[in-house]
Formats: structure tokens, C-alpha cells, sequence
């Protein structure tokens, strides 16, 4: 027995696999003629990223206006909150110049805030740390603060359904290592000892005193240990 159909879903997931292999080989154009053809897949279930990186293929082919096209969806119509990537992504360079970049960022960064409420930077040595708080009504004295540390280039938007249902009963604290999201390049190596230096006024500064409960993701992993 032959079959000669696939289900949407199937369909969709081929075509995001061709589109991200063709970007992978810089066969940008084709890259992005491959994501537009999933994206049309009767009743397919888009993903906010696959979006994303379809306007990161739009724009190294120099389609402009379809790359702004996709920031401006995922701006607008899936709430996208990673200020910090599409700002410094090297993909999207060519989009800085467009009188539409600058509005852009601000809805990605207004969708961030929204999303964080407890958002802060505070400074550490003179450069901004971005840190998120919550369950701060249970900061008390011999109270363990539940302290997330991201994997290799991840944001703490990694990990949001976990922080919030942790913070019902505990502090949660989370932030992003220098050149990641809004956190600004401190200029140092991210050794060991700096990063666990950097943390600690960074919890002290929140008024986060031991005892600290450490929670790592890969590469965060080798930092808490």
C-alpha cells in the first residue's frame, strides 16, 4: 500500500526542517521561500521562533519589508519578549538602518516588561545586570532564595513556567550573565570567579541574603558547582 499525503502537522515540520537546513548552508533566499511554504500549511500550529528565524532568513536575503514583516507578527501577535536577541542579533543588521526598527524594538520591549513586571537592572561595577524577582513576600530570614543560573547564551525567559509556580511557596531570582539579553558586556571573562562575584552583589543588591538554593541548565550547571 502506498500513501501520497502527509498530515499538515508532518508537512510543516518537514518544510521548517528543509527552511533551517538551507539557512544552515547560507542558501538564504531559498531558506526563507522554504519557511513561507510551511507557514501556508493548512491548519499548521506556528511556532514563535520558526517565525523569527524566518525573518532572520528574509533579511540576509535582503527581502526587507518580509523580514519586518515576520518581527512585526511575532511583535504584535505573539507577544515576542526577547529584547535582548533581536537587538544584538548579526542576522537582523541589515534591518537597524529601516525607520521601522526602532518602533519594533520598542513593542518587543514594552511585551518584555508586561511579561516581567519585577524586571530590574541593577548595577554591578558600573554595568547594568538584568535580574527578575518574584514571591518577594516570602523574603524572610532563614528562608531559602530558590536562584536560577542559564545554560550557554540562555535567557532567564528559559525559565518562566518554572519560576512561577516555585515562587508560591519561595523568593525566586534570576538573571542573565553579561552580554546576554539586556545584560550589558562587563568587558571580563565570565570565569568562574567573576561570575560568582557578579551573582552575589547582584542577590545582595536585591536584598537576597543566604541560605540560597542554586538551580542550574547546562552551562549553569559548571557555574553552580
Amino acid at each position: 500500500m502506498s500513501i501520497f499525503g502527509q498530515t499538515n502537522s508532518s508537512k510543516y515540520n518537514i518544510l521548517i526542517q528543509k527552511a533551517d537546513s538551507l539557512y544552515q548552508v547560507k542558501q538564504y533566499v531559498s531558506s526563507a521561500f522554504a519557511f513561507s511554504d510551511a507557514f501556508k500549511s493548512p491548519g499548521a500550529r506556528i511556532e514563535i521562533n520558526h517565525r523569527y528565524n524566518a525573518a532572520c532568513s528574509w533579511a540576509l536575503a535582503n527581502y526587507t519589508d518580509s523580514a519586518f514583516y515576520n518581527l512585526k507578527y511575532i511583535a504584535s501577535e505573539m507577544n515576542y519578549t526577547n529584547y535582548g536577541l533581536i537587538k544584538s542579533d548579526p542576522d537582523l543588521l541589515s534591518l537597524h538602518i529601516d525607520f521601522r526598527w526602532n518602533p519594533l524594538l520598542e513593542t518587543v520591549l514594552a511585551n518584555k516588561k508586561r511579561a516581567f513586571p519585577t524586571l530590574d537592572l541593577i548595577q554591578v561595577n558600573g554595568f547594568k545586570v538584568e535580574v527578575i524577582t518574584y514571591g518577594m513576600e516570602s523574603n524572610q530570614k532563614g528562608k531559602p532564595v530558590i536562584v536560577f543560573e542559564n545554560g550557554r547564551g540562555t535567557d532567564f525567559e528559559y525559565w518562566l513556567p518554572i519560576i512561577k509556580d516555585v515562587s508560591k511557596e519561595n523568593v525566586v531570582f534570576a538573571y542573565n550573565r553579561p552580554r546576554i539579553g539586556s545584560s550589558e558586556d562587563d568587558n571580563q571573562l565570565p570565569t568562574i570567579d567573576h561570575i560568582t562575584d557578579l551573582l552575589r552583589q547582584t542577590l545582595l543588591s536585591k536584598g537576597l541574603n543566604p541560605p540560597y538554593i542554586l538551580v542550574g541548565h547546562s552551562w549553569g550547571a559548571a557555574y553552580i558547582r
